[in-house]
């Protein structure tokens, strides 16, 4: 690291050899400012470095948003698990309880093709007791 001093600007010497003020200008130098030996003047920002610089912060910001959308698609997706069954969903329709009713009874009536074991067994699950009350409204798979 290098140590700079400065003068105020009223003054016109500067820490290289004394030039006149029109050679100072000539060299690309500002006058009453000082020059470190072997160190380059720091350029003007540009049109071309601000482009150049909006271009980089661009390119981060896609790539992280790249990264964000890939890692929510893995979360959203639910890649690698077991497809969710329609057991384990819950049923698609209801059935309102009347007097007198049973699982038995509802599993005989709403079955359809299932085999009677198969279907009392999944009502079952879905309920979570046997016990039923009239006019309680259960899921039916």
């Amino acid at each position: 690291m290098t140590a700079v001093m400065t003068r105020p600007l009223t003054q016109t010497a500067s820490f290289a050899p004394a030039r006149p003020a029109s050679s100072a200008r000539r060299a690309g130098r500002p006058v009453g400012r000082p020059v470190v030996a072997g160190a380059a003047p720091a350029p003007a920002a540009t049109h071309t470095i601000y482009v150049r610089r909006r271009l980089l912060v661009g390119a981060v910001a896609l790539l992280l948003g790249l990264v964000a959308w890939s890692g929510a698609d893995s979360v959203f997706a639910n890649r690698g698990g077991a497809p969710a069954s329609a057991s384990v969903v819950g049923g698609t329709s209801t059935y309102v309880v009347q007097s007198g009713d049973s699982l038995w009874s509802i599993a005989e009536e709403h079955r359809g093709a299932t085999p009677l074991d198969d279907y009392l067994d999944q009502l079952l699950a879905l309920h979570g007791s046997p016990v039923l009350f009239a006019g309680e409204v259960i899921a039916l798979p």
